[in-house]
């Protein structure tokens, strides 16, 4: 059902409109986020629908992604990465090897 809602508003999106005299393209990245347990306050759907969203951004234009768990582990990952990598660069820590 939650998918059906945003293939209904991606075809609507894909249409292109007049706007003052120029055809406009738009495209959406579509976050989907279930109440899956009656703990989860409103804050915590709308990070994980916004987890989803930027999923659906990675996977390219106008798409459409359900938020699972997994997504939370992944993201906390990638970010420990990202934070490591930028840490050892402003530590001078990277050092290039040539191989023939």
């Amino acid at each position: 059902m939650q998918t059906q809602a945003a293939e209904r508003i991606r075809e609507r999106l894909a249409t292109p409109f007049n706007l003052s005299g120029h055809e406009v393209f738009i495209s959406a990245s579509i976050g989907i986020a279930l109440n899956q347990a009656a703990s989860e306050g409103l804050n915590e759907i709308l990070r994980n629908a916004d987890t989803a969203m930027y999923r659906a951004k990675d996977q390219g234009r106008g798409c459409f992604e359900l938020f699972d768990k997994g997504m939370r582990a992944r993201n906390a990952a990638h970010s420990q990465l990202e934070s490591g990598l930028r840490h050892a660069l402003a530590r001078d820590e990277f050092s290039v090897h040539y191989q023939r």
